[in-house]
């Protein structure tokens, strides 16, 4: 689905002296931007034409969509972000490689560890921004399309010139690869959407003071409206993290849990959010196991919740808990609701980790790795089959 184009703020004309050259030979710069949040695209592009950039674009966020806009038009740029629903930026750039196309491909991201941004650099990306550090994008932008200049004119340039470049363009790679190894994938994964609302917050009260100072029309208004519900999203993100955290570094306090029992507790905590939905629940007996009663719970509690989110467009939902089959420690979840496709499966369970739109489904992807989180800290495991449009169902197993 293409996103809607922007409406575009007044250029300014004033560039620092780098830029000039790439500005002056081009009349319009064309991009290609794939991006799944109209705020952060919003964002981009207003900082690229306040540094005077004329843009001439495109944006896409599915990987079908980013196909025939690649075949039928020609771009001076690719603008990725790298987490999208069921692909990343990364993907995008070996399609173009498997196309023969070598347009330039820049991410810029919520974040990106240390481990991933190596693997994008080695495989050709030009480089990549933090989106709280949309500042250096005009810069970073015009760095590329001056190599890019060079390269195309390469038989014009001094030899001893690209060695240099290649050299120096090596010894960031290593350094990259040296920072920070002690650092998990997770505290990247966490500052790609805890950051995502506070740039929110940054990007659209620094528009509102530098265009409206002494009044306040329609349109900053709007902005304080985006402001609001970034606020809101920011808190949800935050609560999941705790939780999160705290899966990680609390102490266990394994006791023998009836299931059953848990499963309608969160039952019963669920009828606000499914007040006037047509929900048929079934639920089987189970085995008492030997587990941490409050963290089971919120595995529960993610997995039904997860359930109710998924089936909202049916208009007969049924979700089932049951026992695992052959006398397994645990218990299955299943629905009837939208399912996902199974070659999605191992990263169902990452952090922040979405499927489906936003508009689509309400969440913060964080559930599905507490889940995980607590069950590694069982010693357990936790797994799952789907199909698209017929439901999902998650393997839950204790020790």
């Amino acid at each position: 689905m293409r996103l809607p184009k922007l409406g575009k703020p007044k250029i300014d004309e004033r560039l620092p002296d780098r830029n000039e050259k790439i500005i002056k030979n081009q009349d319009l710069l064309r991009v290609l931007f794939i991006e799944d949040d109209p705020n952060d695209l919003e964002l981009i592009v207003y900082n690229l034409e306040e540094n005077g950039y004329k843009l001439e674009y495109d944006c896409v966020d599915q990987e079908s969509d980013f196909l025939d806009y690649i075949e039928a038009n020609t771009y001076d740029i690719i603008i990725a972000d790298f987490q999208l629903p069921g692909w990343t930026g990364l993907d995008a750039y070996k399609m173009l490689k498997e196309i023969d196309n070598n347009t330039p491909l820049l991410l810029v991201t919520g974040a990106v560890g240390n481990d991933r941004a190596v693997e994008c650099l080695k495989e050709g990306i030009s480089d990549y921004i933090l989106k709280d550090n949309l500042i250096k994008l005009p810069l970073e932008v015009s760095r590329i399309l001056q190599e890019r200049l060079l390269k195309t004119e390469h038989e014009q340039v001094d030899s001893q010139l690209i060695e240099s470049l290649k050299q120096d363009i090596t010894k960031c790679r290593v350094e990259l690869e040296l920072v920070n190894k002690e650092f998990e994938t997770f505290t990247y994964l966490v500052s790609h959407d805890l950051r995502g609302p506070i740039r929110h917050i940054s990007g659209f009260n620094n528009i509102v003071l530098s265009k409206y100072e002494d009044q306040l029309p329609d349109d900053a208004k709007n902005y304080l409206k985006k402001i609001n519900d970034s606020v809101e999203n920011m808190n949800d993100l935050i609560g999941g993290l705790l939780i999160l955290s705290r899966a990680g570094y609390r102490e266990m306090n394994v006791k023998p849990v009836d299931l059953i029992d848990t499963v309608n507790e969160v039952i019963q905590e669920l009828e606000p959010d499914i007040e006037g939905r047509d929900i048929e629940w079934k639920i089987d007996k189970f085995h008492r196991v030997e587990c941490d009663p409050d963290m089971i719970k919120i595995v529960i509690t993610n997995l039904l919740s997860n359930a109710v989110k998924f089936t909202n467009k049916k208009e007969h939902a049924v979700i089932a808990v049951s026992p695992l089959p052959d006398g397994k420690h645990g218990f299955v979840v299943s629905d009837n609701g939208v399912g996902f496709d199974m070659k999605n499966h191992d990263r169902i369970f990452n952090v922040f980790q979405r499927l489906h739109k936003k508009e689509d489904f309400e969440g913060t992807g964080v559930g599905l790795a507490i889940v995980y989180k607590i069950m590694a800290k069982h010693n357990g495991c936790v797994w799952a089959e789907a199909q698209v449009d017929k439901g999902a169902t998650f393997y839950v197993e204790l020790p």
